[in-house]
């Protein structure tokens, strides 16, 4: 909130004037405030691990649905040379 004080003395007309187009576009500014978040190097790395088990799990399936018959289990050494 803004409090704008205004005089109605004619020799203040000119700085009263400026203070009220300062108020009205004071009025249109808008905040949106948001949190930053900080994270410590632990919680990246769970944060990492987390997504890599993510990615594995989704190579996996794609792998298996590609795979002749769609049943076959992906190997080990199928999923390191997709990653590469």
């Amino acid at each position: 909130a803004i409090i704008c004080n205004v005089s109605p003395a004619q020799c203040h007309t000119e700085q009263t004037r400026k203070t009220l187009i300062f108020a009205a576009q004071a009025q249109k500014v808008t905040n949106c405030a948001s949190v930053n978040e900080v994270l410590d190097d632990k919680a990246l790395l769970i944060q990492y691990q987390a997504e890599i088990r993510s990615l594995r799990q989704k190579l996996k399936h794609a792998m298996n649905l590609r795979a002749p018959g769609g049943t076959s289990e992906v190997s080990s050494q199928q999923i390191k040379e997709a990653e590469k």
